[in-house]
């Protein structure tokens, strides 16, 4: 059996730490929800990145789908390279990183925000699934995550996803983002040049 497309968000170019919010946000983001597949309860849970996780990075960032779907196909990275990047963003006192739990144990993913405006009402999303996926869980880390922004005053979110990523255009068309615009064939997957669509959420208009 084939294995369902990554969710995953946002392109090749940013990796120097890509959070950006205050501190607050990592004491509201222990959070959590469940959802029910099969009969199974599963929880998905947020929690603070940790140096450990340099690892599990390195080997989504690794894999020639989530290359292609949100990164670039002739991308390559370090596990040296993650961990300075994990590192940096723990020193900084207004970058936050999370990773996304199943039932408080297994890693699957990651949220990420790239950029917040002087006032912390705008914000640059990213975020990534490499572990179990076809299930759910992104929608339901994002929702808690946009819920938490909201309630410390952030009012609109961005994001960028390239146009052979129909996975994460789902996931953000769901929970209320609009495609605003499309950077024509501004992205080179390897083979040709395709669009990179702008997605913007006004959080008070969320799903």
């Amino acid at each position: 059996m084939s294995e369902a497309p990554p969710i995953f968000v946002l392109g090749c170019q940013y990796e120097q730490p890509l959070i950006i919010f205050i501190r607050t946000l990592l004491i509201l983001c222990e959070m959590d929800a469940s959802r029910i597949i099969g009969g199974n309860s599963h929880m998905i849970t947020l929690r603070d990145i940790e140096e450990k996780d340099a690892q599990l990075i390195y080997t989504w960032k690794c894999d020639p789908l989530i290359k292609k779907l949100a990164l670039d196909y002739d991308y390559s990275t370090s596990l040296e390279e993650q961990l300075h990047d994990i590192q940096f963003s723990l020193q900084d006192p207004d970058q936050d990183y999370k990773i996304i739990l199943l039932d408080n144990s297994l890693s699957i993913g990651y949220i990420r925000i790239n950029w917040m405006d002087s006032n912390k009402k705008k914000a640059w999303l990213r975020f990534g699934l490499g572990e179990k996926r076809g299930h759910g869980y992104s929608r339901i880390a994002l929702n808690m995550y946009i819920n938490r922004l909201k309630e410390l005053g952030c009012f609109r979110i961005e994001a960028e996803v390239y146009s052979n990523n129909s996975p994460s255009q789902r996931i953000l068309e769901s929970l209320g983002f609009i495609k605003e615009g499309i950077k024509r064939k501004a992205h080179f997957d390897g083979t040709q040049y395709i669009d990179v669509y702008a997605y913007g959420l006004l959080i008070d208009e969320k799903n």
